[in-house]
């Protein structure tokens, strides 16, 4: 067993507690400032600082608005994602967050309705709300309206349709996946986690690099206030609370219908489900991006007990943990591709600490196995690193029942 390692977790809350509390109390006179002043500058000068490039796609009855931040140039899979938009029937509306090089605007244009470059003011919800402000006479014509952001490689090799399967559903509104549905518990506590989802719950929300509204939702005057009275902010914690989680809050308030593609209900019994050789690789795997309290965690854990005789259920237990505290889409990442065929890949494991590196590097072994694609290749460019520093599966263990 594994309790000689929890330690009290008491002090290092409440000191947590502590800063993020005077955090919030240094940063409130400039987020007043910026939910006013700034905002209203913003929105004042934005014709003056936003270059509009008409592309070669008609505008159709469904519409993706399409948000880029390429810092390292525009790339294959960029290109990629829009030839998969277009092929479905909607006609993209490419927003960067960032100046464009004359190529690479060019080559944007030639697979979009429109190209917005535009100051990089409130991330990804600031890109999707002038996207949808620009729609604004149109809006009531959409079949389909979808946000999608390139902070995740989509669609990945053999995965699934997710806007045929959006379409198919008949819901108002779609994600690809939720976040924070299940109580978040303390690493050293893993064994009380109760995969039980409530979407109830104040912090959950739709996870917002794939998101899509129906033309019910569309044709709700109140659907366009909502994108008018967005407070921006340049504060990304902010940003998460008044964009994904108040979009979702105003989804669910308004009595629309709601759905992600890949629902987690079931990932205990998935979990079950899998040999001890794939479930200790979904453990060794577990991405952990700005949860230091779990990366420490795991290697206290991988340091103290018998891996060779380790109850897989504590393996089970601990994977849960790490997704309730984080979401899936990074924490088993490499799993949602594998098992259930998920077409969105989130590009900042790739930069965030070797055990993440190592984890990445497989899921583009994964993706690469039936041919070489641009999205293996680019998280190996991503990851400064060879796909031969991956050391390979890991090792088959007896776990014990």
């Amino acid at each position: 067993m594994f309790s000689s390692v929890n330690l009290p977790t008491f002090g290092r809350k409440a000191r947590r507690e502590v800063r993020r509390i005077g955090l919030q109390l240094s940063n409130l006179p400039y987020r007043i400032i910026e939910s006013t002043l700034v905002q209203l500058h913003f929105d004042l000068t934005k014709s003056f600082r936003t270059r509009m490039t008409p592309g070669r796609i008609e505008l159709r009855d469904k519409c993706a608005i399409y948000l880029i931040y390429p810092r390292e140039g525009v790339y294959a899979s960029h290109f990629l994602a829009l030839e998969y938009l277009v092929a479905s029937g909607y006609a993209p509306v490419v927003i960067s967050n960032m100046p464009l090089a004359a190529e690479a605007r060019k080559a944007l244009a030639d697979k979009s309705h429109v190209v917005m470059e535009r100051p990089n003011f409130g991330y990804d919800f600031g890109g999707y709300r002038d996207g949808v402000l620009f729609l604004k006479d149109k809006v009531n014509e959409l079949n389909h309206l979808v946000l999608l952001n390139d902070s995740v490689w989509f669609p990945l090799p053999g995965s699934y349709d997710w806007l045929a399967r959006m379409e198919r559903s008949g819901k108002d509104f779609w994600a690809s996946i939720w976040a924070w549905a299940v109580p978040k518990r303390e690493p050293e506590d893993f064994r009380k986690i109760d995969w039980r989802i409530d979407k109830s719950r104040r912090h959950f929300h739709y996870a917002s690099f794939a998101l899509g509204f129906s033309a019910k939702i569309l044709r709700d005057a109140s659907f366009m206030q909502f994108w008018r009275n967005l407070k921006l902010t340049s504060d990304k914690d902010l940003t998460v609370r008044r964009g994904e989680m108040g979009l979702t809050r105003w989804v669910m308030q308004n009595g629309y219908s709601h759905a992600a593609a890949t629902e987690m209900a079931d990932l205990p019994n998935l979990l079950s489900s899998l040999p001890d050789h794939e479930l200790r690789r979904v453990f060794d795997e577990l991405i952990s991006v700005n949860d230091p309290d779990m990366v420490d965690f795991r290697r206290r854990y991988v340091a103290q007990v018998d891996v060779a005789t380790v109850n897989r259920t504590d393996l089970e237990k601990i994977i849960l943990c790490s997704v309730a505290r984080q979401g899936a889409s990074y924490a088993v990442a490499g799993l949602l591709v594998r098992k259930l065929g998920f077409p969105f890949l989130k590009k900042s494991p790739c930069s965030a600490g070797t055990d993440n590196v190592r984890a990445m590097l497989a899921i583009a072994s994964d993706l690469a196995r039936n041919g070489e694609n641009c999205i293996a290749q680019e998280i190996r460019a991503l990851t400064g690193k060879a796909e031969e520093a991956h050391q390979g599966a890991p090792q088959e263990l007896r776990l014990a029942s």
